[in-house]
């Protein structure tokens, strides 16, 4: 894997790359898996608090959504995004069945990944200027993958 982020320093003229459409999806989600299943955790929490609010009179809305940014440090399962930027969203439909308290979620969940390759002798960041090397090219690594559908049924108090 190294080798193909390092060539596209030197060759790729400062193009972006992008990790889906390179193939490195299920890298991605087996890096990101613990939080994966926490915010689909959180989506699931998001629909029973929505519904709970409907059920108790307190809104009329029928959505749940959720946004988190976070930087995971992935040095040690996949080194060339090492301290990256990790957006995550959830937009879902919800439908409470406040007699059972139950309640239907479907839609779906976006994830993003934004970091940078460059000054690749310093990878820790430990000198505060960055250093090119000779003939590379410093450029944008990302990803843009969504689950959809994501649905199913919870319960709420």
């Amino acid at each position: 894997i190294p080798n193909e982020f390092v060539h596209h320093y030197y060759c790729g003229k400062g193009q972006p790359f992008d990790l889906v459409a390179r193939g490195y999806l299920a890298q991605l989600k087996k890096s990101l898996s613990s939080e994966i299943a926490a915010w689909e955790q959180a989506a699931i929490k998001g629909c029973k608090t929505a519904a709970s609010r409907y059920c108790k009179g307190t809104t009329s809305a029928t959505h749940a959504a959720g946004r988190k940014v976070d930087h995971p440090n992935l040095y040690f399962s996949f080194f060339e995004l090492g301290n990256t930027t990790f957006i995550r969203t959830y937009e879902l439909d919800i439908v409470p069945d406040c007699r059972r308290c139950l309640v239907r979620y479907d839609g779906e969940i976006r994830y993003s990944i934004d970091d940078r390759f460059e000054d690749p002798l310093d990878t820790f960041n430990l000198i505060p200027w960055d250093v090119e090397l000779p003939g590379g090219q410093p450029y944008r690594i990302f990803g843009h993958w969504k689950t959809k559908p994501f649905s199913g049924e919870a319960r709420f108090p």
